[in-house]
């Protein structure tokens, strides 16, 4: 019999992070139908802890609609099978119908008006006895798929569905929500016709539909989320996902578009809403009131008819940069115009509050106010010392910060905005300039006389600052340096863009004998450091590092090959070894042009790591490319994934069979992807390609660059279990020794040569697969998507011999196997409370399974030929009781 469950899972909330598991909701339903024909059936009910047949007492069309509805389908073509014309032999035909789940009913009289979105907001009622239903008559439901030509939906109350054969479902997508929910917002959004999308905030637990998990990973631009770079369905359990829930804002309006003034409304989804949550200057730039009067609206002038759209923005100049949206009940918004305000405060008499710095003050009623300003930017610190009289603007700061306080006091509320130039406040730009009580105030600390600064060496050093006309040296906090600080320095300095080095270093004097600059964020772009965001002096006690910069590095610092040939090798900088967490071109390109060779010339490495080094003498190297030029950081107390690295150094630009760039699609598995030239991107044809070609691709990589990590166990992705893109093949027919470090130094096929009958790409594992058992024994695992708790998979035992047995134990002890001991049960037979990792499956034949073949010799499961199974295509699982190991 086919079983059509609803709800086979189960999300478990825990802030915005669900958990698929097997597992019942109340008023989750199911449509018991023969088997093969999906959408229609015997009617079940999932209620308190078991399943109900359905009597059809009072079952009509509409109750069918809210079953199909919550089923996926077409609720408008749905039908419900009534029996008075029916036939007894007709009622009972299990091929027409499924066979009875049960032997009596547990809910009749179902009255839906048919626009629920499931059952449980019907009116139903428990059956103890009734004569009213008889035997074999079910409620029947015959659900219509969905034939338009739409292929994604956004309900009213914001979820994202996706239509598959017909039929809808939720979108439940793994990976970190933080960085993904804004971009799927937006391309889903963009799908249906409009600009950008809003994250909707919202309690997620009231969905009672088809829950679909997907892998997807967009970056933004996509129209459709089928168009993203990785877009495929997971058929598992037991994986940590989010949903995608979104708003659509269509158009705005003021004075509900009668009038040019009012309060601000957005329309989402055919409904009006009252807008709240950002600035009111930055929510009317949205409708092209730039420099308009904005307001907070009194709320006696609130719509009460209307809820109320608070949109999330850190003062974001468009909308289709602010993140969120949520739907709330209290009465908020904000008052419009296109009306110029009158206000005047070129006359404002202001100061700072500690005489050449501080926060902004002006003089009302005798009584000095802080100013409260959305725009804390350089302008505006330029305009307030210009009007205070100061001769240089060129020594001017402005931190951003707060006010807060346990009692309202009063601030002045602005929203003025000034370009730099203005000579005081009074010329710059503004709509709101008024007296307001309150707790909090957006206040900034100005600063108009900053002090000289100066590197020790003059080209090179420790950063210094001149106090009363002594130098001291400048500390920050520690790991809280960037590049870009150190680019603007030596550009405030007067010192030609280049390569610029940085390297904090260890506190050598008490923490109080330092200068502190903390959280500075220059972007690169700024001539000076007092331009940069966050610039501002302060004490050493929370000093972590002292600042040390390089303004000339290809000049200044001399670069050291260990192991050299003369143009390869290992580089060390101060006679400490470089390690790398991403060691690219970039990298390579500096340490070449320091050694004389010109950076086109410059091709990164990794030599294998046999034994552990020792880290004691190594630093941590990174360089960045910017408009300013190329910066590096360098720092001795930073971990690093790779110790090995080196660089080849050539005279010339690597040709094709010297250097092709290559990488997989995920960190050392996946795909492979090589980079010959502009027109030649793409994948590796998989025909002829073998272990030797795999340890060349992933030495490449960086994937051997620690002691347990070795080129033995490196196997190929035989049968596709990694998934991958269709990506034009560019390579064919490659052949290694084995011991090259990059692909182009083996023989292969590129460009019109390149063919592939096969049509399959190269997917590799860099790494020895996980595998997981009981240490007394049982059912195994592996996890054959490295690095990813959604890859783990049980493992089939339907070609399990004593070859896969010891390859399996190999791979868990990392010993040599003297002898293992194996087994296979009936899938059918598998507790349904089986304990693995804190979680209990309902049934291990739901699961995708894989199945591995081992001649005996491999090294790694990974090198066996594995396959996927899909839930059901199982007959058995694969046991191991002990595992002899070698001592």
């Amino acid at each position: 019999m086919f079983t059509m469950l609803l709800h086979n899972i189960i999300v478990v909330f825990s802030a915005s992070v669900m958990t698929i598991e097997s597992k019942m909701d109340d008023f989750d339903v199911q449509l018991s139908g023969y088997k093969g024909v999906e959408g229609q059936g015997r009617v079940g009910i999932f209620y308190k802890k078991r399943w109900r047949r359905v009597c059809n007492y009072g079952w009509d069309k509409n109750d069918a609609k809210v079953i199909c509805r919550q089923l996926g389908y077409d609720s408008v073509g749905s039908e419900a099978q009534l029996y008075n014309s029916d036939s007894k032999t007709d009622r009972i035909n299990p091929r027409k119908w499924g066979n009875v789940s049960g032997t009596q009913y547990g809910i009749h009289s179902v009255m839906c008006h048919g626009n629920e979105t499931f059952i449980g907001e019907c009116k139903m009622k428990l059956l103890k006895r009734s004569k009213k239903c008889k035997e074999n008559h079910d409620a029947i439901a015959i659900c219509k798929k969905d034939d338009s030509d739409n292929d994604l939906r956004i309900s009213d109350i914001g979820r994202v569905e996706l239509k598959h054969d017909g039929v809808w479902g939720l979108v439940c997508y793994t990976g970190n929500a933080n960085q993904l929910e804004k971009v799927l917002a937006d391309v889903s959004c963009r799908q249906l016709g409009y600009e950008f999308g809003l994250v909707l905030e919202k309690d997620r637990r009231d969905y009672r539909g088809p829950i679909r998990l997907y892998d997807i990973v967009c970056d933004g631009t996509e129209r459709k989320l089928q168009e993203c770079s990785t877009f495929r369905r997971i058929y598992e359990t037991g994986s940590s996902c989010n949903y995608i829930y979104a708003m659509c804002p269509e158009k705005f309006r003021v004075g509900k578009g009668l009038t040019k003034s009012g309060i601000l409304e957005v329309l989402i989804s055919n409904k009006w809403y009252n807008v709240c949550g950002p600035s009111p200057k930055t929510a009317c730039n949205w409708l092209g009131l730039e420099m308009s009067p904005a307001s907070e609206a009194e709320r006696r002038l609130i719509d009460t008819s209307f809820q109320s759209a608070w949109i999330g923005c850190d003062d974001e100049e468009e909308l289709s940069k602010c993140r969120w949206i949520s739907m709330t009940d209290w009465k908020c918004g904000f008052t419009c115009s296109d009306e110029p305000d009158k206000s005047a405060i070129s006359e404002a008499v202001i100061r700072l509050t500690e005489g050449s710095s501080g926060y902004l003050e002006v003089l009302v009623d005798d009584e000095w106010l802080t100013v409260c300003s959305y725009d804390r930017s350089f302008g505006i610190a330029k305009a307030v010392c210009q009007q205070l009289g100061y001769k240089s603007i060129m020594h001017v700061s402005i931190t951003r910060d707060s006010i807060s306080s346990p009692e309202e006091q009063e601030f002045i509320e602005t929203d003025i905005c000034c370009r730099g130039s203005e000579k005081n406040l009074g010329e710059c730009s503004y709509s709101i300039w008024k007296k307001e009580k309150k707790s909090y105030c957006r206040a900034a600390s100005i600063t108009c006389d900053v002090f000289p600064i100066r590197l020790s060496e003059q080209a090179h050093g420790d950063l210094q600052v001149s106090v009363n006309g002594t130098w001291v040296p400048v500390c920050t906090y520690r790991n809280g340096w960037r590049i870009e600080n150190s680019q603007v320095i030596c550009k405030h300095l007067g010192f030609s863009p280049g390569t610029v080095l940085t390297m904090p270093g260890s506190l050598t004097r008490e923490k109080n004998d330092y200068v502190g600059i903390y959280n500075l964020a220059c972007d690169g772009s700024e001539n000076a450091i007092y331009e940069c965001e966050n610039f501002v002096w302060g004490g050493g006690s929370s000093c972590g590092e002292k600042v040390y910069v390089v303004c000339d590095m290809l000049n200044a610092t001399k670069v050291h090959l260990k192991d050299s040939d003369g143009t390869s090798g290992k580089p060390e900088i101060l006679n400490r070894r470089l390690c790398s967490n991403n060691w690219t071109e970039t990298e390579a390109s500096v340490i070449c042009q320091n050694l004389g060779f010109p950076p086109e010339g410059a091709i990164p490495q990794y030599y294998d790591q046999r034994t552990a080094l020792s880290t004691s003498n190594s630093s941590w190297f990174q360089c960045n490319e910017t408009d300013s030029g190329t910066g590096c950081l360098m720092r001795e107390d930073q971990k690093c994934k790779h110790h090995n690295v080196a660089v080849k150094c050539l005279d010339h630009q690597p040709g094709i069979h010297e250097y092709i760039r290559a990488k997989t699609e995920f960190p050392f598995a996946g795909q492979v992807e090589v980079y010959i030239s502009p027109d030649q991107k793409g994948a590796v044809c998989a025909t002829g390609w073998g272990t030797k070609e795999t340890q060349v691709l992933c030495r490449q990589t960086g994937a051997f660059n620690e002691p347990d990590r070795k080129p033995i166990h490196a196997g190929v992705d035989t049968n596709n279990l990694l998934g991958g893109r269709d990506d034009p093949i560019v390579m064919s027919d490659v052949k290694c020794n084995g011991d090259e470090a990059n692909i182009a130094e083996c023989t292969f096929k590129s460009g019109i040569e390149a063919s592939c009958s096969s049509n399959r790409r190269v997917r590799v594992y860099c790494h020895q697969l996980e595998v997981w058992k009981l240490e007394w024994g049982g059912l195994i695992q592996v996890n054959i998507k490295p690095g990813q708790e959604n890859g783990w998979r049980w493992m089939c035992g339907d070609d399990m011999t004593r070859n896969t047995s010891d390859v399996f134990c190999l791979s868990d002890t990392g010993k040599r196997i003297l002898s293992s001991d194996y087994g296979t049960i009936s899938i059918f037979s598998v507790p349904s409370k089986l304990h693995f990792r804190d979680y209990y499956p309902r049934h291990i034949l739901t699961w995708p399974m894989v199945n591995a073949r081992c001649v005996g010799d491999e090294l790694s499961l990974g090198q066996c030929d594995l396959e996927e199974k899909k839930p059901y295509t199982c007959k058995k699982a694969a046991l191991i009781s002990y595992c002899k190991v070698e001592k």
